[in-house]
């Protein structure tokens, strides 16, 4: 007799809009749930599905009933696909074929969320609906624990049926630990090279029952306890990339800005995940951008060397590079080399925005 197993393929952490850290994800699934596979899914970042697989990977012998997915909830042009599998980011805003194409380069899955959500219009809740019958898909997320999708979830399922026949995954979509699991894919076998065979056979289904009125009640309470308001809405404009010494929150503010705030120390081992960032909103089409030295300690002539090519990159494509809120040691460091004539130094956040807000790209603009 054939044994199923459940996999949670939809997950979101601090790194992205989620409330709970990736390791406590991680002891939830474990000690909560019959969960047998995960994928952590952030928003544009693949940093909290790092950080929950080594902590798996790290404690495997311990925790072996489970394993963990390295995944990203990506930002298409025309909504958010899941990308399974992965082991580096994939571009924003990119059409949602070349998005599906980007995650197929990896090696990995290509998973259309929430495909027809319609319920939250004013949020970043989008999915790339009918479109799913022109895409190389290798899934649908046809059930999902959201209370909002209770309706979309059937629109899915229909629609897919009619149209497009893509293997039908369920997931719950958790920013939220009690709601981890609730809904989940059935697959044949027990690990997660097993759940990759079965989307790809088709011979997963969608199960579990979505999220009610006690759930969303626990979600309130935390958000009380944490002293926020008591409304959550999806976020995929915030999330947060990290080393062993240097964290970059990322908030894209409009379609052509975004702040990144650098936490840690800019040296010769962390400037790559700055850069890397730095690029990939460039491709994204955010080619102003701001970088919040607010929490930076210390900067060497490596981290400098990623400040100076990101302004070269981004003056090439009419853009621009503002840096604020220097530490006095960061500040002097950039005064040494004589950066400080080169790079515009602001001295807050706001002073910087304001300025980018006030100066289209192809004029002359002055750091205050």
């Amino acid at each position: 007799m054939t044994r199923f197993s459940k996999a949670d393929i939809h997950i979101h952490t601090t790194f992205s809009d989620g409330l709970n850290e990736p390791e406590a994800v991680v002891n939830y699934v474990l000690t909560q749930t019959d969960l047998s596979v995960i994928a952590i899914t952030d928003h544009n970042t693949i940093a909290g599905a790092e950080v929950a697989y080594d902590y798996w990977h790290k404690h495997r012998h311990d925790f072996r009933e489970l394993e963990v997915i390295k995944g990203v909830e990506v930002s298409s042009a025309e909504g958010h696909i899941l990308g399974l599998f992965l082991e580096e980011d994939i571009p924003m805003n990119l059409s949602a074929a070349d998005t599906v194409d980007a995650i197929h380069e990896q090696g990995g899955l290509a998973i259309a969320a929430h495909p027809f959500t319609h319920l939250l219009p004013f949020t970043d809740f989008h999915g790339v609906g009918r479109r799913i019958a022109h895409l190389p898909l290798d899934g649908v997320e046809a059930r999902s624990s959201v209370p909002t999708e209770l309706y979309a979830n059937w629109m899915t399922l229909l629609y897919n049926r009619r149209h497009a026949q893509h293997a039908t995954l369920g997931s719950s979509d958790a920013h939220y630990l009690t709601m981890v699991g609730k809904t989940y894919t059935l697959f044949p076998g027990k690990t997660a090279v097993d759940f990759r065979q079965a989307v790809e056979a088709k011979t997963v289904r969608d199960g579990g029952r979505v999220n009610g009125p006690i759930a969303v009640w626990q979600v309130v309470l935390h958000l009380l306890r944490q002293r926020q308001l008591p409304i959550f809405l999806p976020n995929d404009k915030q999330f947060r990339h990290a080393t062993a010494d240097l964290i970059v929150d990322t908030e894209m503010l409009n379609g052509l800005t975004a702040v990144l705030k650098l936490n840690g120390r800019l040296t010769r081992n962390t400037a790559d995940l700055l850069k890397k960032e730095g690029l990939r909103l460039l491709r994204g089409n955010y080619n102003q951008l701001v970088l919040n030295f607010a929490e930076t300690s210390f900067v060497d002539s490596a981290g400098l060397g990623v400040l100076v090519a990101l302004q070269k990159r981004l003056s090439e494509q009419g853009g621009r590079l503002a840096v604020c809120n220097l530490a006095t040691a960061v500040a002097k460091t950039i005064q040494l080399v004589r950066l400080d004539h080169v790079l515009k130094i602001f001295a807050s956040e706001a002073d910087a925005l304001t300025q980018l807000s006030q100066n289209p790209a192809n004029l002359t603009w002055q750091p205050v």
